[in-house]
């Protein structure tokens, strides 16, 4: 009789731990299920930021091209601002903002944070040219130009 509870009880601790591992196996397939959803929403997602990137990309591309080829006219107040027509100008960056400045440092403009990120970028990675092409007594029109840098190992 005692070898009868024996094998009774064995029997049920068996029992008990296939419950267990049965609830572990299903515990673990909701939680394939879920992950794999979630890892489908995410490529979802990762497929939509490679292509709204690419696009981005092709328009950024574009306006350089534009940028490049028409340059960008800055309309500025002319305060006595102590240049003439045809004068070189230059961007100097404080870390913060972006400015206009002639040869000898004399500030001509500065521009706001939003401005001054887009040119920062344009200025990082182009060579520039910045010239003062026309004056009257209300307004200064300076022309940014972004000219590709050339590679220097060329002869």
């Amino acid at each position: 009789m005692d070898k009868n509870k024996l094998v009774n009880k064995f029997l049920q601790m068996k029992e008990t731990e296939n419950k267990r591992l049965d609830e572990n196996i299903t515990n673990l397939e909701q939680s394939l299920e879920k992950l794999d959803k979630e890892n489908k929403e995410l490529y979802k997602k990762l497929k939509e930021e490679r292509l709204r990137n690419a696009i981005l990309s092709n328009r950024y591309g574009m306006l350089l091209d534009d940028i490049k080829e028409e340059g960008i006219i800055f309309k500025i107040k002319n305060t006595n601002l102590g240049v003439v027509e045809w004068q070189n100008l230059y961007f100097r960056d404080s870390g913060k903002n972006i400015y206009i400045e002639s040869l000898d440092r004399h500030l001509i403009h500065e521009f706001d944070n939003n401005m001054s990120s887009l040119i920062r970028i344009l200025i990082k990675e182009n060579e520039y040219s910045l010239i003062v092409i026309r004056m009257n007594e209300k307004n200064v029109k300076i022309q940014f130009r972004v000219i590709e840098k050339q590679d220097k190992n060329i002869t």
